[in-house]
Parts: structure tokens; C-alpha cells; sequence
């Protein structure tokens, strides 16, 4: 959590966490931290029928109390001995963050990129917020472009969308805005000797910090890409694990064995250079939403898969496909209710096999929602996280019989069930399965799956629990045997309890 303290005026500097301090600190000559945007618009429908410069700057101006990280510059500590702090820019000045350029005619596509491909290759001025705004002229069809560039340290990608919601209006005629506050007034900027107390009277408290989250910082230490190909990182990392489950408090002295994720060498493992390349795509969000609704997934494992088949067919066309699956190291939000709208970042990264091993694109999606699922599962148990139970919420069949074949069950969804129930049972957790519909052909498989128990079994789907128990009762619990035809009677005559 960043550390929020308030000036003389009243006003609040708040910062950096450490995870902030790391996307400034892995910048160099060849590697930045912004995070770029592009929306290409139609200024027939705004008001004049125009978008310029001055629009633009006015648009921002009018909502600057409403984006705090526009005003947001960096106050470095002394000697690098703690995180910097973010603090109001006193010299704000409008005219560097937003600019304006013009494509030459044609305005095409080509010429775009070009310009966004030098513009992202630029880092940010570390003395001045860190954010900058393009208005880009001269597109074909009379479109515009707004290129935006701001900085990781400043927001992640569920902030980055707040900042985006209020920038943009739903309508062209725009909304009411909230009053800016009485009080907005420039905050008193701490002096770096300020700066330099704070960090110093902060050491034995982050000391302290640190010793209390080594336990649990170490055994997960191979995870992060940068330590994992060091000598001994993956030895610290399973001995500190072991040690941490043997001393757990529910005395379970048992370990699983961390999966081991490397990723394949590949043309793509090349130094990163200074410049960057933009290209332009195009999927419209219902067709993702069709898919995912037809195959049971989420909008999230459509795009792994969908990304992982574009890996897969660029290394295929440059001969360097390689028999292994590559690795992704995919962010998770852990941004909570509490925490909309005070930006930085909440996230943790999950490291991730994607099937770019993988030729059939429905088995390519199924392995991509399988991996995802079972690798946040890892990590909730890395962190201490034991539930009692996992609950697969699948409806597979319905009143006359399963919604697909037993045989594409066994090809498709088996083995992957059967490795959530390994690592399940590793955990003395059960695995169950909520699932409507006539179940009957399908228990024999959801047994060798893995499965502990199928609830809720309505009976007037056939389900009975008398006739089920006898031939399935010894290898699977069942919860259920409900009548929703005589529960919705509320005759209590008919409700045998």
C-alpha cells in the first residue's frame, strides 16, 4: 500500500509502492513503462463539427480535478534509499502534455502507424507528470486520432480505464461535470531534506515489513521471470516452500511439488531494441462474446487462445515454432471496491502456458480456460489460500440427456478435470460438480475424472438418488434428489424432509 501523507495546504502526496517503483525502475535506453492508446474518431459528430488542439486542452482542463494522476510528478529521495513520492505540479503547463501533428495525404494507415511508432519509442519526462496526448490531423475520411501515452508507475490497466471513462463521454453533447472542489489549491512540495528524513525514519518499518513477507515472497521467488534463470532462485524457491508448509499451522507437512514452467527458446527471446512497430487489427467484441458463450468460457480465455494462435501462426511462418508451449506472464486485478479510484496498481501476474503448441482452435480455447483456471488455483494455494472445496458450476446436460457426446467429453474436458482433481486431492480439498440435467450417462466419466460430488440432482430430470446410490454410491457422493415441482408447491404435506 503507498503511503499517503498531507502538505501544509491540506493536500495529500502520496507514494510510490513498490510495485509502482518498479515499472520506473526497469526502464532503460531500450525499455519503457507507458502504456499507449489509440482511438481513431469522427469529429462530424462532435459539436462544430471539429476537433482541435484547443478543444482538446479545454476538454482536459475542464476535468483536471477529476484526474489526479494528470497532475502527479515525481519527487525523487535522495540516494535512491526509499520510493519516490508523487506530488502537484506547481508548473503544470498544458500545452507540453497535449500537442497536435498532421499526416500528409493520403492519411493512411501506413502513415499512422509511423508517427505512433515514433512517438511510443520516446520515454516520458520524468520532471513533469507523466502522461502525454497526440491529436493526431490529416486521417482519410476526415478522422482524427487521439494517441495517449502515460506511464505504468502512474496506472494499471483497470485505472488506465477510469482515466479513459473520463475522458470520454458517451454522447457527443457531453455531461455534467462535478464542481471542482473549493480547495483545490496547489500543495506545499516536500524539500528533498523532507524527502530524505522520510526515508530514513521509514527503514526498520520496511525492514520489518520485509521479514514479515519473506515467508512468503520466497517460495515464490522462481516466478518472477527475471530471478528465475539465476543460479540457486529455483532451489531457495522450493526449499523456502517446503519449510513454510512444514511449519504451516494445520500441520499438513505434505508438499506439491511446484509445476515448472520454462519457457522454449525462440526468435522472439532477442535483445529488445530502442524502437517499436505498431500494426492494426480488428475483431468486433460480439463475435469474442459469441464464442465464449458457446463454448462455456470467459471473454478473458478467448483472448489468450486468440493470442496464442497468433503467436502460433507467426512462428510457423518463420519456421521457429517450437514443440512446447510458450509462457505469458498475464495480469490479474486485485484492485478492490475500496480501491476505485485511487489509481496506481493492484495487480499480480500469473505466469501461464499458452497452447501455442496447440492446431485445433477449440482445443486451443478449452486448454487456454483450463490453464488460467488451474494456474490462479496455484496461486491462491501459494499464498496460503487452502478452501474446503472447488465447485465447478457446469451445467453439461439437460433434461433428456448431456448437451454433447460422452466422447467429447473424454477428448476434450477429461484430462483437464482430472488434473484440478490432483491437485485437489493434493490439497485434501474436494472437487464437485454442480450440474442440471440428466446426469446418468455421464457419472461413469466424472468419476474417473476425479470428481468427489454432483449436486444438485433435481429428480424430476431423472436423477434419483435411490437408483444412483446402489451402482455409484462407493466411488461418488451425491447432494440432492430435490423435486423444484414440489418445492414450488410450498405444500409442506409434499416436502419430505
Amino acid at each position: 500500500m503507498s503511503e499517503i501523507h498531507e502538505g501544509d495546504s491540506g493536500h495529500l502526496v502520496r507514494q510510490l509502492t513498490s510495485m509502482d517503483a518498479q515499472f520506473l525502475a526497469i526502464e532503460d535506453a531500450r525499455n519503457f513503462s507507458h502504456i499507449s492508446g489509440l482511438a481513431i474518431l469522427d469529429p462530424a459528430t462532435a459539436p462544430g463539427g471539429t476537433l482541435a488542439l484547443a478543444d482538446l486542452q479545454s476538454l482536459i482542463l475542464d476535468r483536471l480535478h477529476m484526474l489526479p494522476p494528470f497532475r502527479w510528478r515525481l519527487a525523487e529521495v535522495p540516494f535512491g534509499i526509499d520510493h519516490p513520492w508523487w506530488v502537484e505540479d506547481a508548473d503544470f503547463d498544458i500545452e507540453f502534455h497535449v500537442r497536435e501533428l498532421a499526416l500528409p495525404r493520403p492519411g493512411n494507415h501506413s502513415q499512422l502507424t509511423a508517427q505512433v511508432e515514433r512517438i511510443v519509442s520516446r520515454p516520458l519526462d520524468r520532471s513533469r507528470p507523466l502522461w502525454e496526448l497526440y491529436l493526431v490531423q490529416g486521417l482519410q475520411k476526415g478522422r482524427v486520432a487521439v494517441l495517449s501515452k502515460i506511464h505504468h508507475s502512474v496506472v494499471d490497466g483497470v485505472s488506465g480505464a477510469e482515466i479513459m471513462g473520463t475522458l470520454f463521454d458517451l454522447e457527443a453533447s457531453g455531461r455534467e461535470l462535478p464542481p471542482v472542489p473549493e480547495d483545490e489549491n496547489h500543495e506545499r512540495i516536500p524539500t528533498s531534506l523532507e524527502l530524505l528524513g522520510r526515508g530514513v525514519f521509514g527503514t526498520p518499518r520496511r525492514v520489518a515489513k520485509a521479514a514479515i513477507k519473506a515467508p512468503y515472497i520466497l517460495p515464490n521467488i522462481a516466478d518472477v521471470p527475471t530471478l528465475r534463470a539465476l543460479p540457486g532462485v529455483n532451489f531457495i524457491g522450493r526449499v523456502s516452500d517446503r519449510a513454510r508448509r512444514v511449519t504451516s499451522s494445520n500441520g499438513d507437512g505434505r508438499v506439491l511439488d511446484r509445476q515448472k514452467i520454462e519457457a522454449p527458446r525462440t526468435m522472439l527471446n532477442g535483445q529488445v531494441s530502442a524502437h517499436r512497430r505498431v500494426s492494426f487489427g480488428s475483431l468486433p467484441l460480439a463475435d469474442v462474446k459469441l464464442v465464449k458463450d458457446a463454448f462455456g468460457t470467459k471473454v478473458n480465455d478467448v483472448v489468450v487462445a486468440l493470442s496464442a494462435g497468433a503467436v502460433r501462426e507467426f512462428l510457423i511462418n518463420h519456421d521457429d515454432l517450437p514443440d512446447e508451449p510458450l509462457v505469458a506472464m498475464i495480469p490479474i486485478s486485485v484492485r478492490t471496491q475500496d480501491q476505485i479510484g485511487t489509481y496506481g496498481n493492484r495487480i499480480s501476474m500469473m505466469i501461464a502456458p499458452i497452447p501455442t503448441d496447440e492446431s485445433d482452435p477449440v482445443e486451443r480455447l478449452v486448454r487456454s480456460q483450463a490453464e488460467m483456471s488451474l494456474e490462479l488455483l496455484r496461486k491462491l494455494l501459494a499464498q496460503g489460500v487452502t478452501p474446503d472445496a472447488v465447485w465447478f458450476f457446469s451445467d453439461l446436460c439437460y433434461r433428456n440427456g448431456m448437451l454433447f457426446s460422452p466422447r467429447v467429453y473424454r477428448e476434450h474436458v477429461l484430462r483437464y478435470h482430472q488434473r484440478f482433481a490432483e491437485l485437489c486431492h493434493e490439497h485434501d480439498m474436494f472437487m464437485i460438480l454442480h450440474c442440471d440435467g440428466d446426469v446418468s450417462e455421464l457419472i461413469p466419466l466424472l468419476i474417473e475424472a476425479g470428481f468427489d460430488c454432483i449436486e444438485p440432482l433435481e429428480a424430476r430430470q431423472g436423477n434419483d438418488v435411490r437408483e444412483l446410490k446402489p451402482l455409484y454410491g462407493d466411488r461418488i457422493s451425491f447432494f440432492g434428489n430435490i423435486n423444484m415441482d414440489v418445492l414450488a408447491t410450498g405444500d409442506l404435506s409434499l416436502i419430505h424432509i
